[in-house]
């Protein structure tokens, strides 16, 4: 059982979860994002810490800080770190990904002149990109359009996670066993980042919030 605050200036304020209630968190998923939270997530051993460390698909990340209430500001950043390494994709000219994914950072870090509306318009320019390109092009304007989406519909930061992985997928070559080994370290890869945005110190508190409202 974990003990923690509901954050850091409420010292006095504390509460304990169980992996039963935060799975039971999770239960409000549609069915797709259910069924991979119950195969990459639920499945796993220990405490919910334990889990979250271990978890290897930062798609899987997105939905449950998602759905237990993690800031969406928060969950911008992390899906566009998420979805960053297919720009790799992309040539120097081919820039309406990347302004969305930057769009949607701007509003995330409060920078001046940002807002949810320039972050909306960008990630409906990168989706419209990507709609006539090879598959490589299109999964990375869709995994930017996903992620510049996620800071105005949470919901839609773990498809910039996956799409993120299709992208990697559609670049490497070889027998079907290498692309799924591909897009399963691309994957874990950006449950690494997911992390790094989200621990899950951050995770208790959006939950310990919930259970106290």
């Amino acid at each position: 059982m974990t003990k923690f605050h509901a954050n850091p200036t409420e010292t006095d304020m504390t509460a304990s979860i169980t992996r039963e209630q935060f799975l039971g968190a999770l239960l409000g998923l549609d069915s797709y994002w259910g069924r991979k939270v119950a195969e990459s997530l639920a499945s796993l051993p220990g405490t919910p810490a334990e889990e979250w460390a271990a978890c290897r698909r930062g798609d899987v990340l997105l939905a449950a800080a998602a759905q237990v209430g993690v800031d969406r500001r928060t969950i911008a950043l992390a899906a566009c770190a998420a979805a960053r390494p297919a720009l790799g994709c992309m040539s120097a000219k081919e820039n309406q990904p990347r302004l969305a994914i930057e769009a949607a950072e701007a509003w995330a870090r409060r920078e001046k002149g940002a807002t949810l509306r320039r972050a909306r318009m960008a990630a409906g320019r990168s989706a419209r990109f990507g709609g006539s390109g090879p598959h490589a092009i299109f999964a990375a304007a869709s995994a930017a359009a996903h992620a510049a989406r996620a800071a105005f519909a949470a919901a839609g930061a773990p498809h910039a996670a996956f799409a993120a992985s299709c992208a990697a997928d559609a670049l490497a070559y070889g027998a079907y066993d290498h692309l799924v080994s591909v897009r399963r370290q691309t994957l874990a890869a950006s449950a690494d980042v997911v992390r790094q945005h989200i621990p899950w110190s951050v995770v208790e508190a959006a939950l310990a919030k919930r259970r106290s409202a």
